[in-house]
């Protein structure tokens, strides 16, 4: 059933993310899957701990080590410093000093990792496989990750930013937005379909990106395709040809709770992974859905500081490396 539904797909259609890194068989299992795009944060407080001192070990070893294996980083870059603004969350556009503050990060980030990066400079027998996607943040419809609350206007002047110091090193650079979860339950939180509404309406914000990224976490395919449908109506509506990218989608193994709807046990993981999965496949044209990103590769740590009800449980691999059932249903789509 998946071989010919998946004929044209491109190799780069099905990505993956790790909770912070990969490791051990991980990297031999990313070449068994021929997986091509792996998604990870750049978080500004660890890269830059203080004004113009970077610390790149974390994100040379990420983004090198891949590229032995010819897969490409999606960087989503977030998070504030505590010498730019007090809360993480914040985003840095609240003065003249932030807001060069930023531009200087993002465009320290492209031109190491770059298509001209110094980074490939520096490591001539690593392949040179460039960052050329850049993602804005993450679920800033969600107050867990942007505060104090989401604010659509204030969210395009982040972008906006962004978008100047990347493009003044790559003009071919593609800008994603942040990955929006539909309805996140923080109390604040905006509905993504609204949220998206909201900032076209923000003068001159259709042009300041490329790619609108959702993760439509649901409880069953039909509400995955209404998220996905509903965004692509808003996109529609605003008369804008924007790609979309799911940067994270995925279900845990843990046993099943009428509490958390995403825990759908070994064989209900594999079984929404595959109905997920034929479902981007099928209506990918309509969507104009380039990317999908699975997260996680492999689950979290117990005593790992998580946040969601599957995050530990949502992997293809339990942390010590066994395969779960969905394992071998993700390689019947990524080796096509």
């Amino acid at each position: 059933m998946a071989g010919g539904a998946q004929a044209s797909v491109p190799r780069s259609f099905f990505g993956t993310v790790p909770w912070l890194g990969f490791q051990g068989d991980d990297f031999q299992r990313l070449e068994q899957a021929k997986v091509k795009n792996a998604r990870t944060p750049f978080f500004w407080p660890t890269i830059e701990p203080s004004k113009g001192n970077f610390n790149w070990s974390g994100t040379d070893r990420f983004v090198g080590t891949l590229a032995l294996y010819h897969v490409r980083t999606l960087p989503f870059l977030n998070g504030s410093p505590s010498w730019v603004t007090g809360d993480a969350r914040t985003p840095p556009i609240t003065s003249k000093k932030a807001k060069k503050a930023w531009k200087d990060f993002v465009k320290a980030c492209v031109k190491r990792y770059g298509r001209n990066g110094t980074f490939w400079l520096l490591h001539p027998t690593i392949p040179k496989v460039p960052i050329t996607s850049w993602q804005i943040w993450n679920e800033q419809n969600n107050t867990n990750y942007y505060g104090p609350r989401p604010s659509p206007r204030a969210y395009a002047k982040l972008v906006r930013l962004a978008g100047q110091s990347l493009r003044s090193v790559d003009k071919h650079a593609v800008i994603v937005l942040g990955g929006m979860a539909r309805d996140p339950e923080p109390e604040h939180s905006m509905l993504a379909s609204r949220y998206l509404n909201k900032l076209y309406r923000v003068k001159g914000a259709k042009n300041l990106f490329n790619v609108v990224a959702v993760h439509p976490y649901s409880k069953n395919i039909r509400d995955l395709k209404h998220q996905m449908s509903s965004l692509r109506k808003v996109i529609g509506r605003n008369h804008d040809n924007a790609k979309m990218w799911v940067t994270e989608v995925g279900w845990g193994s843990a046993p099943p709770n009428k509490k958390y709807p995403l825990l759908k046990g070994p064989e209900g993981q594999k079984r929404m992974l595959t109905k997920a999965f034929h479902t981007f496949i099928h209506n990918r044209r309509r969507w104009r859905l380039k990317r999908v990103y699975w997260f996680l590769w492999r689950d979290a740590a117990r005593d790992a500081p998580v946040n969601c009800s599957f995050c530990k449980s949502s992997g293809l691999f339990t942390y010590d490396f066994k395969p779960k059932p969905a394992w071998k249903a993700f390689l019947r789509f990524s080796r096509r």
